[in-house]
């Protein structure tokens, strides 16, 4: 008896769930042959200066085949945007966005960089080539200790869209004991009263240091008066 009464409360439950069953084939069915055209995403991404293939949008086409849609609409692939199109077939038409993105990540070459303790590296002074369609920034993807030896960084070039590329490098840091070079091209002569400046007629160089600090003390010579007189310069 037990058995029979289980039967029978089965019996609904099995007949409810395959109505449902049926009324959901029935209504995408019925979806389908309205909008025949099933696409891959509501909006069908593009890369920049890439070739636009609108086929491949498409993800199934209810009782036809692909090569029987046609597109509708004008994508120019070589700025980024959204463009409006639409998938034609027979006597349907089915409203689709085409974006168009930079999906490319910048080309990044580095380089290792050696200095020494106290000067405060940049991402740019690892790179030896960036390219990209469009603006990169350069960062570090921790930045740098000022302790002696060598260890490793990652640049990381991002650009104004998103992508990014990192590459591993390294930082060699030295305890610099050289001093700068210091060579004066000749005596140095100026016009009175004219701006004066020693870049251009002195040279330094230095073993660590790219660009070595010049300072001049001319405490002691007045540039409006006409004389001969020795300065400092270090």
């Amino acid at each position: 008896m037990e058995r029979l009464r289980r039967k029978r409360k089965l019996k609904p439950k099995i007949v409810y769930t395959l109505c449902g069953l049926l009324g959901t084939c029935v209504v995408i069915c019925g979806f389908l042959l309205i909008h025949p055209v099933v696409i891959c995403e509501e909006r069908i991404e593009v890369g920049l200066q890439k070739d636009f293939h609108y086929q491949d949008g498409i993800k199934l086409v209810m009782f036809g085949d692909k090569k029987e849609v046609s597109f509708e609409g004008k994508v120019d692939t070589s700025k980024v945007g959204v463009y409006k199109g639409a998938y034609r077939y027979k006597e349907r038409k089915m409203p689709v966005e085409i974006e168009v993105k930079d999906l490319t990540p910048p080309s990044l070459q580095v380089k290792k960089y050696t200095t020494d303790m106290v000067e405060k590296v940049s991402a740019k002074m690892f790179v030896k080539k960036v390219e990209d369609q469009s603006k990169v920034t350069l960062s570090f993807a921790s930045e740098p200790s000022n302790k002696e030896g060598k260890q490793r960084v990652v640049i990381v070039a991002s650009d104004e869209n998103g992508n990014e590329t990192r590459k591993e490098t390294i930082l060699v840091r030295k305890e610099d004991k050289t001093k700068p070079s210091l060579e004066v091209r000749g005596a140095l002569s100026f016009y009175l009263g004219d701006t004066y400046t020693f870049e251009d007629k002195v040279a330094v160089k230095d073993n660590l240091d790219k660009k070595p600090k010049i300072e001049v003390d001319t405490s002691r010579v007045n540039f409006k008066q006409q004389e001969a007189i020795r300065f400092v310069i270090w």
